[in-house]
């Protein structure tokens, strides 16, 4: 019987040994983070002894690192990381929940988030545990954490990934919540408010550069200045507007804006991108590289000048083309933006480089030298004769938009044609003179090119020997 004790007692001492021994494992192993479990300190970087003011600096300077905004060619990885920094973050600078996971892991977390005893995690408690897969669940949206760290709307990015652990790209997309901050561009801004039912598309008649913000946001409060500098440098060449998403989600959504501010560039029915560094003069240079040319014409020689005036000038809705010479080898911004504006009513070319064959046939003084043809005939041509502003050529071009402009030039054209006799002195005459005269008679000058070659061709008409 004393046998049989003996060996009862022995066996009771070595399973309270070892269930002490399984105790002090798993309480070891919780602090330092549980197998299975995450290290919130090593996710800081921050010693187990670190005081407030280290954690809210490592979670400063992590926040911004990890940010998916900042991350836009890995922002699946990003948001990972940033939802952990986020609730490592929560969890340490809270003096409760920090003690419960130094003693208990995230199996404790879980245990008291389910109100139950943390210390019974380890013992099968229906919180689940680490080792089961289970992880602590972060109580708040990141972003808002961030959003009140920094005294701002979600960051660089607001709600755009969802709250309660990062719901999915694109859910939730006006980040801060409560009444609305007050909107960034007021009534009087040279940035034009733009929203749903006042939105650029293809039938717009300027191109736009389109900011996409929320008032909250640190980096959209940080480029008001410099948006409204650039509406300030780009009027009359590019519009400059700006979309509320706290006030147009759906608006925003549609445009697929995923961080503020978001920058595009629309015309036609196109909505550019831009990726760069938001400076003033970094996006102006992008905006400039990226606007359409396409409604422009290269003249490069006297044949595609005929072609020109015979196609697109005649065919234009209001017969009326424009041809623009040039010294310059690049279209410039301020005619590229005065062709999108006129491009549904007339048409435009361009001759560049200081051409001369050109500049001798328009009768060039001085570069640039800008003309409405109408109708296809040059003896129409009338010169631009104001300052070279965009404002300044767009208001000469709107007398011609309707057509009248052009129908009263055709008239007055034809009731003073210039009469050519034999007795003519031909070399007093403007190519466009000659041109005139040779259209008249249902014949044309191929191959002329200089004003010689013309006189020779109407000599020629008239039955007269070529004494040039």
């Amino acid at each position: 019987m004393k046998e049989r004790r003996k060996t009862v007692l022995w066996i009771l001492q070595v399973l309270v040994l070892v269930l002490l021994a399984t105790c002090a494992g798993r309480t070891e192993a919780a602090k330092h983070g549980g197998a299975g479990s995450r290290d919130f300190y090593a996710i800081l970087g921050v010693d187990k002894k670190a005081d407030e003011a280290t954690i809210k600096k490592a979670y400063r300077k992590l926040a911004l690192k990890y940010h998916p905004d900042k991350n836009p060619d890995n922002q699946e990885e990003a948001a990972k990381k940033f939802q952990d920094v986020g609730t490592a973050y929560e969890v340490l600078s809270d003096p409760e929940k920090r003690t419960v996971y130094d003693n208990y892991g995230e199996e404790g977390l879980q245990a008291q988030a389910a109100g139950q005893d943390p210390r019974t995690a380890h013992f099968g408690g229906n919180a689940g545990s680490a080792e089961g897969g289970q992880q602590f669940r972060f109580t708040g949206d990141p972003f808002k954490v961030f959003e009140q760290f920094f005294g701002g709307g979600g960051g660089f990015g607001g709600g755009g990934f969802g709250g309660g652990g990062f719901g999915g790209m694109g859910g939730g997309m006006g980040g801060h919540q409560g009444a609305p901050l007050q909107d960034l561009y007021p009534k009087g801004s040279a940035v034009s408010r733009l929203k749903t039912g006042k939105f650029p598309d293809s039938t717009s008649k300027h191109i736009w550069l389109i900011e996409f913000y929320i008032p909250g946001c640190p980096h959209c409060r940080n480029l008001v200045q410099k948006w409204e500098t650039l509406a300030e440098n780009l009027r009359g060449i590019i519009k400059v507007g700006a979309v509320n998403c706290e006030m147009d989600a759906q608006l925003c959504q549609q445009q697929g804006v995923r961080a503020y501010p978001t920058i595009k560039l629309a015309f036609q029915d196109k909505y550019l991108d831009y990726k760069g560094e938001r400076s003033p003069k970094q996006i102006k240079k992008w905006a400039y590289e990226h606007m359409p040319s396409d409604k422009i014409q290269n003249l490069l020689r006297g044949g595609s000048v005929d072609e020109f005036l015979a196609g697109p000038c005649k065919s234009s809705p209001s017969k009326a083309c424009v041809v623009l010479l040039t010294d310059k080898y690049e279209t410039s911004p301020m005619y590229k933006s005065i062709a999108y504006q006129f491009r549904n009513k007339m048409a435009f070319g361009e001759a560049r480089g200081s051409n001369v064959q050109l500049a001798a046939r328009f009768g060039v003084k001085k570069y640039p030298l800008l003309v409405v043809v109408c109708n296809g005939d040059e003896q129409t041509a009338t010169e631009f004769a104001g300052e070279y502003t965009s404002e300044n050529i767009a208001q000469f071009l709107k007398s011609y938009e309707d057509g009248t402009a052009c129908r009263v030039a055709t008239k007055k054209r034809a009731s003073s044609r210039v009469s050519i006799t034999a007795s003519t002195d031909l070399k007093s005459l403007r190519i466009s003179d000659l041109k005139g005269f040779l259209d008249s008679k249902g014949t044309t000058c191929e191959g002329c090119l200089e004003k010689a070659d013309y006189i020779e061709r109407v000599q020629s008409l008239l039955g007269l020997h070529t004494e040039l």
